[in-house]
C-alpha cells in the first residue's frame, strides 16, 4: 500500500512542477515587452501555441509528427 502512495505523491509532485512551470512561463510571456509589441498579425498555429499549457504543445508536436 505505501509503494501505491509513493508512486501517486511522485506523480503529483511531478505534475504540480508542470503546473509551476507554465505558470512562471505565462507570466514571462505576459510581461514580456515583445509580447506588447507583438500586436502584428500571427498565424494560427503560433497563437494556438501561445494559448496551450506544456502537455498541449507536447500533444501539439506528436500530432504534427504523425499527419505532415
Amino acid at each position: 500500500m505505501s509503494e501505491e502512495d509513493s508512486e501517486l505523491e511522485r506523480l503529483k509532485a511531478k505534475r504540480l512542477a508542470e503546473m509551476q512551470q507554465n505558470i512562471s512561463t505565462r507570466k514571462e510571456i505576459e510581461t514580456s515587452p515583445t509580447n506588447l509589441q507583438s500586436k502584428v498579425t500571427k498565424n494560427p498555429r503560433d497563437i494556438l501555441v501561445g494559448r496551450l499549457g506544456f502537455r498541449g504543445l507536447e500533444v501539439l508536436q506528436n500530432a504534427e509528427s504523425q499527419f505532415p
